[in-house]
């Protein structure tokens, strides 16, 4: 879709993109970086590593951080090395193998696994009628596979950050972050940790810190107060009471 992105596939390329789209001082640079076909066909499968390099490099000559759409082991090891800042997406092909991990701690960067838009079974969904059809099969592996890579990276000490995907079938804006806090809670996190990543996680991740993600004094107060306990019992995130942007009321009573 060449009205909504760019298309380069050689260095070249990818910094003269990253030179023109900067004029436009976006907040990020979002690479499509492998599984167009998620691995399933040949074709638009991935960019290669110089590409990627001379893209990230462009990009943050720009003071630009980098996201990648990435999505098999491979190529997870080729956004570390390419110095990306955030993988989005879960790596889902096959179970992280430790040289694979200890690359992608050692790069820095975040991983966003957005678990919500790669459930099976999406909440108020119907199953598929045949659940033990080739599709539904490699549905449930590779989300098995998204979890435990998830909790493999979050317990080698890989920063994680929260989203969703939203837009995409099933995953609406809002709703899907709350889902995203439980899933990763399923993956084994706790409570505290899935609330942490996705509050000062996700700011950290986008140099947004300072700013927000944390209630402390001189940041934007943006927050949600909830009737439950979150950080005992997870679901208790979607028992929104009240809302407040900018210290002002949005939302409640």
């Amino acid at each position: 879709d060449q009205a909504t992105t760019r298309w380069v596939d050689t260095p070249e390329s990818a910094r003269l993109a990253v030179d023109e789209i900067a004029k436009y001082k976006p907040d990020a640079i979002k690479a499509f970086t492998d599984g167009w076909r998620y691995g399933s066909a040949p074709d638009n499968t991935s960019m290669d590593a110089w590409t990627l390099k001379a893209l990230t490099d462009a990009a943050h000559k720009h003071g630009l951080k980098v996201l990648t759409h990435t999505v098999t082991v491979g190529q997870g090891k080729v956004a570390a090395a390419s110095g990306v800042d955030v993988i989005a997406h879960s790596l889902q092909d096959a179970p992280l193998d430790a040289r694979t991990i200890a690359a992608i701690k050692a790069s820095g960067l975040f991983y966003a696994p957005t678990l919500a838009v790669y459930e099976p079974v999406k909440p108020g969904a119907r199953p598929p009628a045949d659940p033990d059809s080739p599709r539904a099969r490699q549905s449930r592996l590779k989300f098995g596979y998204a979890l435990s890579n998830a909790k493999a990276l979050f317990d080698a000490g890989v920063p994680l950050a929260l989203g969703t995907d939203a837009g995409m079938t099933g995953t609406p804006h809002g709703a899907s972050t709350q889902r995203e806090l439980e899933l990763l809670v399923q993956a084994g996190l706790t409570p505290v940790q899935a609330l942490t990543i996705g509050t000062a996680g996700s700011a950290r991740a986008m140099n947004q810190l300072a700013d927000r993600g944390t209630l402390e004094a001189g940041k934007r107060a943006d927050f949600v107060l909830v009737a439950g306990k979150p950080w005992d019992t997870i679901s208790d995130a979607r028992k929104v009471e009240r809302v407040f942007i900018d210290g002002k009321l949005s939302y409640g009573p």
